[in-house]
């Protein structure tokens, strides 16, 4: 497939069942890609609602937007099959040579680099923010096309008023509120199945959705 790249098996550089991701093993990880550790410390970066989401899902996850891949390689405990995407040739690059028993793949997320219905999972952590707001239909569409019906989604976003936008260490980004996200969702063929917010001193408010893919 045109834009893929692909990796061999080595021995994993640490544990995936760890409950919890730690600060220095993120910045350890940016290190080969000179993320600015800004960008680590907005990011809320507990696991258990991304490891419980994969729990409770069997087949293809795809990483929509898996930035320097290290959500791509986490998920890949228990011998699941993930592939993460991103549109970042750097990015990618960074995430083969960190983790080369993951697959990674470059492509846009308006355009991706899988079949249609091919995907049983889709997570997209922080990815939908970088996208203008009038463009994330389209980004929702295009998840809703390579998803399976039935399929699960799991969005990570920055809470606030829907469309504002504000400095993130990566590029431009945009907060999303709850609301504004649902009818998006459903009018790409979603339903949300869960909701949740967190609001931590230390970091951006923080909003997750689960939302399954409808027939």
């Amino acid at each position: 497939m045109s834009g893929q790249l692909r990796s061999t098996r080595v021995t994993r550089s640490w544990s995936p069942r760890s409950a919890t991701t730690s600060i220095s093993s993120l910045r350890s990880s940016a290190a080969g890609f000179c993320l600015p550790s800004s960008a680590i410390r907005c990011a809320p970066i507990r696991s258990p609602p991304i490891t419980d989401w994969a729990n409770s899902t069997t087949g293809l996850i795809v990483d929509a937007g898996c930035g320097p891949g290290h959500w791509s390689d986490y998920l890949r405990a228990d011998d699941r099959r993930v592939i993460g995407i991103d549109g970042s040739t750097r990015f990618i690059n960074a995430a083969c040579a960190r983790f080369p028993e993951t697959e990674f793949r470059l492509g846009d997320l308006r355009e991706l680099p899988c079949d249609a219905g091919e995907v049983d999972a889709l997570l997209s952590w922080y990815s939908i923010i970088h996208f203008d707001p009038h463009d994330v239909g389209g980004v929702i569409a295009e998840f809703a096309r390579v998803m399976r019906p039935g399929g699960s989604l799991l969005l990570g976003y920055f809470e606030g008023p829907a469309g504002e936008d504000f400095s993130h260490a990566v590029s431009r980004a945009y907060r999303w509120d709850f609301s504004s996200l649902k009818v998006v969702l459903n009018e790409h063929g979603f339903v949300v199945v869960h909701n949740d917010s967190r609001h931590d001193p230390w970091s951006r408010p923080h909003g997750e959705i689960i939302a399954s893919r409808q027939p």
